[in-house]
């Protein structure tokens, strides 16, 4: 079962520094709030998460809203009246990000948009919600994809999150083509192989690769982590392309 939000009867365990906002649109306790104080929302041309609704508010409301807060999900009492511990299905430790339906974190990632990490899940009960502009934490324009994929000029400036569980191979354009490329593993830990590969005649260069031609950049399935990237700057020049930026373990050839 993955990760579900429970946006309005989440209870408030502990919580970063707190201040009273006026909102622009209905949240509830628990929320994602984007700069304007409304849902965030991670879809193109949504609003990226800065706060977390500690409470409840209508339109105009003044409430408290706070950097970070770690959230549980409350018990259920079962007819008779036993207590069950609140389970918002969540796996330990797995990254969340911004959703595409407003307010809300998730575990995989819905659509394309806004990338950005949002927190993580500390136990079947409790999240931590703090989102974050760490670099490789936000891409202003990103392209979910769950299946191979070519680049093109159209995808320079753009995030490319590969996500799910399949193995996926994203292959540069070949040098001639100028821009700058990211590709992101948006899946969880140690779920699946991304690879970067080059032109048949180009190789990448930094990171103490062997700028070998043909040979993949991989984000290797083992040892791979949620957010793991690289970022490819290709200058139109013969002789391969060459990483930029990066985080995570990636073998290069």
């Amino acid at each position: 079962m993955a990760y579900a939000s429970f946006d309005g009867l989440a209870t408030i365990l502990v919580n970063g520094p707190s201040f009273k906002v006026t909102t622009t649109g209905a949240v509830k306790r628990g929320e994602l709030l984007n700069k304007e104080w409304a849902q965030a929302d991670a879809s193109a041309g949504g609003g990226a998460a800065v706060a977390v609704a500690l409470e409840d508010g209508a339109s105009g409301d003044v409430i408290e809203v706070a950097d970070w807060a770690v959230l549980r999900k409350p018990s259920t009492v079962a007819t008779g009246g036993a207590g069950t511990a609140g389970d918002h299905g969540g796996t330990l430790g797995d990254t969340l990000f911004l959703s595409t339906t407003a307010g809300d974190a998730v575990e995989v990632i819905d659509g394309s948009g806004i990338y950005q990490i949002v927190g993580q899940v500390l136990s079947t009960q409790d999240v931590l919600l703090k989102p974050s502009f760490a670099p490789g934490d936000f891409f202003e324009i990103a392209e979910k994809i769950t299946s191979a994929l070519t680049l093109d000029i159209n995808d320079s400036g753009k995030a490319i999150v590969a996500t799910g569980v399949v193995d996926i191979i994203v292959t540069l354009a070949a040098t001639a083509v100028e821009g700058i490329f990211t590709v992101i593993n948006g899946s969880q830990d140690g779920d699946k192989l991304t690879s970067i590969s080059p032109n048949s005649v180009d190789g990448i260069s930094g990171w103490d690769f062997t700028n070998t031609d043909d040979g993949d950049a991989t984000n290797t399935k083992a040892t791979s982590k949620a957010g793991d990237y690289l970022t490819i700057m290709a200058s139109g020049l013969a002789g391969g392309v060459k990483v930029a930026a990066g985080r995570g373990v990636w073998a290069g050839a």
